[in-house]
């Protein structure tokens, strides 16, 4: 990813043993409706249906227990493939002068999303257990897309919710 895009507070960076999550918009579209070519407008307007049902939302679709990171900048795409060799798949290494951070660890994808806002941005009763209300509105008032870092109870039992919700 590139180096913005990792989170950060005031003498905090991502380390070893922290759990990065992945957000997504989804939303639940008619089963038939992708059978065929839709333009935008279609498609937009399905997705207001798919709202208004409550059926839309932002939920966590995965995340990765960090081993290490890795700033391709200072190490060298060389020296990172060798130690890591699943690294050469990245978009990254194929652009010319692209330098990014690899994020090294356990991956997880959640099969069932963890809704955390409804259709309206507010955050689910579950997304305020999990990571505690006052980070919860938090997130829900930077719209879901600013990235930081959240201090939360312990790693296992954070898993352990998304995976049984």
């Amino acid at each position: 990813m590139p180096k913005g895009r990792l989170p950060y507070k005031k003498n905090k960076k991502l380390e070893e043993n922290d759990l990065l999550l992945f957000m997504a918009g989804l939303a639940e579209y008619p089963e038939k409706f992708w059978s065929k070519r839709r333009r935008l407008r279609e498609i937009k307007k399905a997705f207001r249906e798919s709202q208004v049902k409550g059926k839309a939302g932002i939920f966590i679709v995965g995340g990765i227990i960090i081993d290490e990171i890795i700033d391709i900048s200072k190490v060298g795409w060389k020296n990172s493939i060798r130690r890591y060799p699943n690294i050469i798949y990245s978009p990254h290494y194929y652009r010319k002068n692209d330098y990014p951070v690899a994020v090294i660890g356990k991956g997880f994808l959640l099969r069932k999303p963890f809704k955390i806002s409804t259709s309206k941005l507010k955050p689910t009763k579950n997304f305020i257990e999990l990571i505690g209300k006052e980070n919860a509105y938090n997130t829900a008032r930077n719209n879901y897309r600013r990235t930081r870092i959240i201090y939360v109870k312990d790693i296992d039992t954070i898993i352990e919710q998304l995976f049984s919700y």
